[in-house]
C-alpha cells in the first residue's frame, strides 16, 4: 500500500489501465484461438468431406430410384413400367462413370470406389437377360434373373451406401467435437470476470483516494479561508504524487500568510506605540497653538479701537446704500410691470390657441358635413337607377304600366334635383373647408407669434431680475462696506508690535498642532483598525512570538542607528513660547 502511495496518479491510472487492457488481450487471445480453431473444423468439413459426401448423396439418390423401381415392377410386373425403369437405370449408370472417371474420393477412397463399380455391374444386370425377359412379358423368368443376378449386387450397393452415411456421419461428429467451445469459454468467462473485478477494483481504490484528498484538501482550504493557518497535517500523511504537491502547495501558502500576517500584526503593534508618542507630542504642540490663541485675542482687542476713524468711512457707504435702494425700488417697479405684460401676453396665447382649436373642430364639422353630403348624393343616384328600371318595366307593362311610368318620372325628377342639390351642397362645403383651413393656418400662425413674443418678454423679465439681483449685491457690498468699516481699530499701532509675535506662534504651532493632532488620532484609529481585522487570523502563538522578536530587534537597530537625528529634529527648544510642552523623545 506504501508503494502504491508513492506512485505518481498518471502512474497510478495507466497502470490500472495497463492491467484492463492486458486482461482485454488474454480474453481476446483465448477468443482468437477458439475462431481459429472453428475454421481448421470448417476447411477439413468442407475440403475433406463435403465433396465426397455430396457425391455419394448423389448417387445415393440414383440409387434409390432404381431401388423404388425395382420393387414397384416386382410388386406390379409389366412391360411399361420396365421401359420406364430403363431412364433410371440410365441416369445412375450415367453418374456412376462421371464418378468414376474424376478423382478419387480422399475419404474412404476405397470403398467409394468399390461402390461405383457395384453400381456399374448393377446397372449391366438390370439391362441384360432382367429386362429383356420383362420386355418380352416373361414375368416369372426376370424373377428368376432377378434372384440370381441383380439382388446380390443391389444388396451389395445397400451396404456400401449405409457404410458410407456412416463413416461420414462418425467424421462429422469427430469435427464437431473438436468445436466443443465449453472450455474456451469457461476461460473467457473467468478471464473476463477477473478483469471486470479487477477494473472496479481499480476505479473504486482511485475513486477513493481521490475523494479522500479532495475532501481533505477542501477541509484545508475552508480552514484557511475561515482564518486558520494553523493546519495540523503530519508528513506521512502526505502522498508522494500531484495531490501531495497540492497539500505542500497549501502547507507552503498558509506558512506564508502567517509569516506575513505576523510580521503586520507586529508592526502594527509598533505602529500603535509610536502613535501614542507622537499623539502626546501633538497635544503639546497644541498648548502653543493655545498661547498663540490668546495674543491673537489680544490683537482683536487693540482692533476695537480704529472705529473712530472709519467713521466718514461709513458715513459715506450709508448715503450709497440709500441710492442703491433707490435703483432697486425702480428696478422692481419694471420687473412687475413686465411681469404684467409678459401674463397678459401669455394669457392671449392661450386665448388665441382656443380660438385655433374651436376652428379647427368647425374644419372636422364640415368634413362630416362632406361626407353626408356624398351619401345622400349616391342615394339620389341609386334612386334615379331605380326610377330608370321602373320606366322600362312600365314600358314593357304596356297601358297597365303608364300610371307607373309617370310616377317614375316624377321620382327620376326628384332624384335629378337632389343630385343638382347636393352638388350645390357640396361646393359650399368645400368653400367653408378651405376658409376654415386658412383660418386655421392664420390662428396658428398668431399663436407661434404670441408664443415668441412671451418667450421674449421671459427673457425681458428674467434680464430684469438678473439687474435687480445685481443691485441687490451692490447694496449688500455696501452694506458689508459700512460695517466693516464701522468694525475698524485705532489701536494700529499696538497691531504693529504684537503682528510678529502672532505670525511666528501661528506658523509653528496652529497648523501644526491641529494636522499632527488629527493625523495622530486617525493613525491610531486605523491601526486599531487593522489589528482588530488581523483578530480573525487563528497564528500559532509560537511562530507570532519569534516574529515579534525578530521585528522588536530590527526596530531597536534602527532607533539606535537615527536616534540622535531623531531627538535634534523633535525636542523643542528651551526658549519656546509659554505652556508649550518638549516632545518626548
Amino acid at each position: 500500500m506504501t508503494y502504491f502511495r508513492n506512485l505518481k496518479m498518471r502512474t497510478k491510472l495507466f497502470g490500472g489501465f495497463l492491467l484492463i487492457i492486458f486482461l482485454s488481450l488474454v480474453v481476446a487471445s483465448i477468443a482468437i484461438v477458439a475462431i481459429n480453431t472453428t475454421i481448421k473444423v470448417e476447411n477439413q468439413l468442407k475440403v475433406s468431406v463435403s465433396h465426397d459426401m455430396r457425391k455419394t448423396i448423389i448417387l445415393s439418390a440414383a440409387y434409390n430410384d432404381v431401388h423404388a423401381w425395382l420393387h414397384q415392377l416386382q410388386a406390379h410386373p409389366s412391360v411399361e413400367m420396365a421401359r420406364k425403369g430403363l431412364d433410371y437405370v440410365a441416369v445412375m449408370e450415367d453418374l456412376t462413370k462421371k464418378a468414376l472417371a474424376g478423382p478419387k474420393p480422399t475419404t474412404f477412397g476405397d470403398l467409394a470406389t468399390s461402390n461405383r463399380q457395384n453400381m456399374l455391374l448393377l446397372a449391366e444386370k438390370i439391362k441384360g437377360r432382367f429386362i429383356e425377359l420383362y420386355l418380352d412379358g416373361k414375368f416369372k423368368e426376370a424373377d428368376s434373373v432377378f434372384m440370381n443376378e441383380v439382388l446380390g449386387p443391389l444388396s451389395q450397393s445397400n451396404r456400401n451406401f449405409s457404410q458410407l452415411i456412416e463413416g461420414y456421419a462418425g467424421i462429422v461428429d469427430d469435427q464437431v467435437s473438436l468445436l466443443n467451445m465449453r472450455s474456451y469459454m469457461y476461460v473467457i468467462i473467468t478471464v473476463t470476470a477477473i478483469a471486470v473485478l479487477a477494473a472496479l477494483a481499480i476505479c473504486f481504490a482511485l475513486a477513493n483516494y481521490i475523494v479522500k484528498h479532495t475532501h481533505n484538501i477542501k477541509d484545508i482550504a475552508a480552514q484557511i479561508e475561515n482564518g486558520d493557518f494553523q493546519l495540523h497535517i503530519r508528513k506521512e500523511d502526505i502522498p508522494n504524487d500531484e495531490i501531495g504537491d497540492i497539500y505542500k502547495s497549501y502547507v507552503e501558502i498558509s506558512d506564508t500568510l502567517s509569516n506575513t500576517i505576523s510580521r503586520v500584526v507586529g508592526v502594527s503593534e509598533m505602529l500603535r506605540k509610536y502613535s501614542n508618542d507622537l499623539n502626546q507630542a501633538s497635544w503639546s504642540i497644541n498648548d502653543g497653538a493655545k498661547h498663540a490663541e490668546t495674543q491673537s485675542l489680544t490683537v482683536a482687542a487693540a482692533a476695537d479701537e480704529m472705529v473712530s476713524t472709519t467713521a466718514d468711512i461709513a458715513k459715506n457707504c450709508h448715503i450709497a446704500s440709500e441710492t442703491s435702494e433707490v435703483a432697486r425700488n425702480e428696478t422692481n417697479n419694471g420687473v412687475d410691470k413686465v411681469r404684467s405684460t409678459v401674463a397678459s401676453i401669455k394669457e392671449q396665447s392661450v386665448f388665441t390657441r382656443e380660438d385655433a382649436e374651436k376652428v379647427m373642430r368647425l374644419a372636422e364639422q364640415s368634413q362630416k358635413i362632406g361626407s353626408i353630403v356624398g351619401t345622400i348624393d349616391e342615394i339620389a343616384a341609386q334612386t334615379n337607377l331605380l326610377a330608370l328600371n321602373a320606366a322600362i318595366e312600365a314600358a314593357r307593362a304596356g297601358e297597365a304600366g303608364r300610371g307607373f311610368a309617370v310616377v317614375a318620372d316624377e321620382v327620376r325628377a326628384l332624384a335629378s334635383r337632389t343630385s343638382k342639390s347636393t352638388q350645390e351642397i357640396t361646393a359650399m362645403v368645400r368653400s367653408i373647408q378651405e376658409d376654415s383651413k386658412t383660418a386655421t393656418d392664420s390662428m396658428n400662425e398668431s399663436v407661434v407669434q404670441m408664443e415668441s413674443v412671451a418667450e421674449r418678454a421671459g427673457e425681458l423679465e428674467s434680464t430684469l431680475n438678473t439687474i435687480m439681483s445685481s443691485v441687490n449685491d451692490v447694496n449688500s457690498q455696501i452694506s458689508q462696506i459700512a460695517t466693516a468699516a464701522e468694525e475698524q481699530t485705532t489701536a494700529t499701532s499696538e497691531i504693529s508690535s504684537n503682528m510678529q509675535g502672532i505670525t511666528e506662534i501661528a506658523q509653528n504651532f496652529n497648523d501644526v498642532s491641529n494636522n499632527a493632532v488629527n493625523v495622530s488620532n486617525i493613525s491610531v484609529k486605523l491601526i486599531d483598525n487593522i489589528i482588530k481585522e488581523l483578530d480573525f487570523f487563528s497564528i500559532d502563538q509560537a511562530r507570532m512570538k519569534t516574529v515579534h522578536e525578530n521585528l522588536a530587534n530590527e526596530f531597536s537597530q534602527m532607533t539606535e542607528e537615527g536616534g540622535e537625528t531623531a531627538a535634534q529634529a523633535v525636542q523643542t527648544p528651551q526658549n519656546s513660547a509659554p505652556g508649550v510642552t518638549p516632545m518626548p523623545v
